[in-house]
């Protein structure tokens, strides 16, 4: 069997983007809490994400603005 310390995942590699990054960050305390308290630390993250992602100012500039679809006629 595998120490402990072999079996976890990989800490979060670093996006760049600050905000998404102190989101991951809490993923490191997960370590230590108890896991009655993983499913609440990942919806909050989720729910962060989500906020982070859905920000003004965060569509990648290859992706269509958000709004109606244009009519293709």
């Amino acid at each position: 069997m595998p120490a402990a310390s072999e079996s976890r995942p990989q800490s979060p590699v670093p996006t760049g983007d600050t905000d998404v990054d102190s989101l991951l960050d809490e993923l490191r305390a997960l370590d230590d809490a108890p896991v009655s308290s993983h499913g609440a630390t990942y919806s909050a993250l989720h729910e962060g994400l989500l906020a982070a992602l859905n920000a003004e100012g965060n569509t990648p500039p290859h992706a269509p603005a958000p709004g109606p679809a244009k009519d293709a006629r």
